[in-house]
């Protein structure tokens, strides 16, 4: 068990890491998530072993709460109601298709049915700790394809906690209750739904109370209870912390004191969810990773053309134009976080022998460290090939959704807004 005395020699290990990673990859123009894998790297358990994955998950846990609750505060209600057609349509054709052809390759290559099944579940997720950090940062959450990204995140998060209830039936065991279990999820979403309807109704008016009494503590104490607070009662119901504090952060974005409360929590957030970053980076097994080198890195940058071309698939089914669907689908082309808690679970269960689960492990987190690249790389593949006569921009949001008139031409439109800026 980690001691408090270690856990802060090892906070700051990772900072002082960190800064001299960070402050060498400025200069050549390193991306700050992969600067902090290569912390994580260094630190690391598989690197100088300064540092264990243990010391740093609870700050990278918070982390990873507090980013995604300042992502809610930024999307009101009516307009997360209004993503239905993106979030169930677009994330289940994503996640049904991804999965489909994973499945028919794994099993083409002598894989058996329930671990094809599997492994198609986990390449199917996409990392939202990542995507929605690189989105926040350069203004896109707002965007066509921000949103569009957004709505397939949700679904996936959702969809975990039913492939976790699939494991047992996937590892042969014969005592699963399938109908017991599908009862269970049944009442967890009810109940989801009564919490957050609560939420919405009485979060904003106690935190209006908190206002009025001009206490900045006190106002930020509040934000704290809010976030984890509603977070813990809604992974009660089976879902995340991660996507509870979403949905807490949605639960007052329709306040007047919604931009209050990210100035104030952004800080912090921005602090803890570097840990989240350097916990992913500690992940990698460089030994085997070197042992392997070229058939990792050929298998994950085949993962991310496929997944690309099944995400880009399944964008343009729900209606999307050809540019917002390409930025959406290379966006979500890694493999998530969560992927490694099912990978976690089939390997005790017995679905993934060791082997598969390290090599799936290296190719998740190589796909991770691409993908900065990838997101930035989106909008001048896009201007290249796609809209390459039309002024340069610095927003995304201006490829707007296709009209039927723009489909009948195969044209996009380009609005004249400019990039948001960042809240800090």
């Amino acid at each position: 068990m980690t001691t408090e005395t270690e856990m802060i020699m090892a906070i700051v290990i990772v900072l002082v890491c960190a800064i001299a990673v960070l402050f060498i990859g400025k200069r050549f123009r390193v991306p700050l998530i992969v600067g902090y894998f290569l912390t994580g790297i260094i630190v690391g358990p598989f690197g100088l072993g300064l540092v264990t994955e243990d010391q740093v998950s609870l700050l990278a846990d918070l982390g990873v709460i507090l980013l995604m609750f300042t992502i809610g505060l930024e999307i009101p209600l009516k307009e997360l109601l209004s993503m239905k057609k993106m979030v169930l349509i677009g994330g289940g054709l994503q996640l049904i298709l991804t999965t489909a052809a994973v499945w028919a390759i794994m099993t083409a290559l002598g894989f058996e049915t329930n671990v094809a099944l599997f492994i198609g579940f986990m390449v199917s997720l996409s990392s939202t700790a990542i995507v929605m950090n690189i989105y926040q940062k350069t203004g896109e959450v707002d965007t066509q394809h921000g949103k569009i990204s957004l709505g397939i995140l949700i679904f996936q998060d959702l969809s975990v906690v039913p492939m976790m209830m699939l494991i047992p039936l996937f590892s042969g065991n014969e005592g699963t209750d399938i109908a017991g279990s599908l009862i269970t999820l049944g009442l967890g979403m009810l109940a989801l739904v009564v919490i957050l309807a609560a939420a919405i109704y009485l979060v904003p008016k106690f935190l209006q109370r908190v206002a009025l009494t001009r206490s900045s503590e006190l106002f930020i104490i509040a934000i704290v209870v809010i976030c984890f607070g509603i977070a813990w009662i809604m992974s009660l119901t089976g879902v995340s912390l991660a996507l509870g504090a979403f949905l807490a952060g949605v639960a007052i974005s329709g306040s007047d004191y919604s931009h209050e409360v990210v100035g104030q929590i952004m800080p912090i957030r921005d602090l803890l969810t570097s840990f989240f970053f350097v916990s992913i980076g500690m992940m990698l097994n460089l030994t085997y990773l070197s042992q392997h080198l070229i058939f990792i890195l050929i298998l994950a940058i085949a993962l991310m053309l496929g997944k690309t071309i099944v995400n880009f698939i399944s964008v343009k089914l729900i209606g999307a134009a050809t540019g917002i669907a390409l930025l959406s689908a290379m966006g979500l082309a890694q493999i998530g976080e969560f992927s490694f808690i099912l990978g976690g679970m089939g390997l005790s269960s017995g679905i993934l022998t060791e082997s598969v689960y390290q090599v799936f492990l290296a190719i998740s987190i190589v796909t991770m460290a691409i993908t900065p690249f990838a997101i930035s790389t989106g909008p001048k593949i896009v201007k290249r090939f796609i809209i390459p006569n039309v002024p340069q921009c610095h927003d995304m949001d201006s490829l707007s959704v296709q009209t039927s008139v723009e489909k009948n031409r195969d044209m996009l439109l380009l609005s004249a807004t400019g990039l948001s800026e960042v809240l800090s």
